[in-house]
């Protein structure tokens, strides 16, 4: 059963199911990295400022492609931030994975990224 990993643009949430310190340290680097990618891509409309979140499942290939299609699964899908939001996600794709953590491949292979209107 995988793990889905939560990657929010504003904070990190990443609910760690191990008690290793070393493995929980690796996925919130991992984590830290997905966000920052995803942020250097996501361009917010200014109409849509203060607008509902909406939530993005995205799946990926070892190498950081994407699987499919990314999927709204909260808020509205033909929103501007929603667009806004699978733009991002197409333009960042493939995401750039270290080596060092292809053996977190299950923690990552599954993301639901909330895009935030702040």
């Amino acid at each position: 059963m995988s793990r889905l990993s939560t990657l929010l643009l504003a904070s990190v949430v990443f609910s760690l199911s191990s008690p290793a310190a070393e493995a929980q340290d690796q996925r919130r680097v991992l984590i830290e990295i997905f966000q920052q990618q995803v942020r250097s891509c996501y361009i917010l409309p200014e109409k849509e400022r203060g607008a509902e979140s909406v939530v993005v499942e995205l799946r990926l290939e070892p190498n950081g492609a994407l699987t499919r299609q990314p999927e709204v699964i909260h808020g509205l899908p033909d929103s501007l931030m929603a667009r806004a939001a699978l733009r991002a996600i197409d333009k960042c794709a493939p995401f750039k994975v270290p080596k060092e953590f292809a053996s977190l491949y299950r923690d990552w292979r599954t993301l639901r990224i909330r895009f935030d209107a702040q």
